[in-house]
């Protein structure tokens, strides 16, 4: 699911990425100058946090903009739940990224698909600040694909 993120973003901000999302390989950080993607990256503080390494950091330079994006597979009855636990661990990263790296706003955008497909009632809105195409319907189906290929 995290792979199909990554690409969708690298592709969205012409980020080099192979044509098809699960040839691609993500690289620990990506840019074009503008932005910056990186993967799986520590986010180093003043302070030590326990939560300082998002799935996804997205960082549009000009804007000073940071996006941190953390990707779960919950059980379906505890989406909502894992969501909102999702959020929370990340605010006090965000005010560090606020302090320290000036960032000039801080989203975090908690991605979490159900093993059956279920999704949140939040979700649309999480996936619209993400801004790219089909993002729903194929990480639905990449949930669906990775719980089956695990069995």
């Amino acid at each position: 699911m995290a792979l199909w993120v990554h690409w969708e973003t690298c592709w969205k901000y012409e980020i080099e990425c192979t044509d098809k999302w699960y040839d691609h390989q993500p690289l620990p950080v990506a840019e074009n100058g503008e932005e910056r993607i990186a993967c799986d990256v520590t986010i180093y503080t003043d302070k030590v946090l326990k939560h300082n390494q998002p799935d996804i950091t997205l960082v549009h330079e000009d804007t000073q903009t940071w996006t941190l994006i953390g990707i779960a597979m919950a059980v379906d009855q505890n989406i909502t739940r894992t969501e909102e636990e999702k959020v929370e661990k990340y605010q006090e990263l965000a005010s560090e990224v606020r302090r320290i790296h000036g960032a000039s706003k801080v989203v975090i955008i908690p991605i979490e698909i159900g093993a059956l497909r279920s999704i949140s009632k939040g979700a649309k809105i999480w996936f619209s600040k993400l801004d790219v195409p089909d993002f729903l319907g194929s990480e639905q189906l990449s949930a669906i694909l990775g719980t089956a290929y695990s069995r």
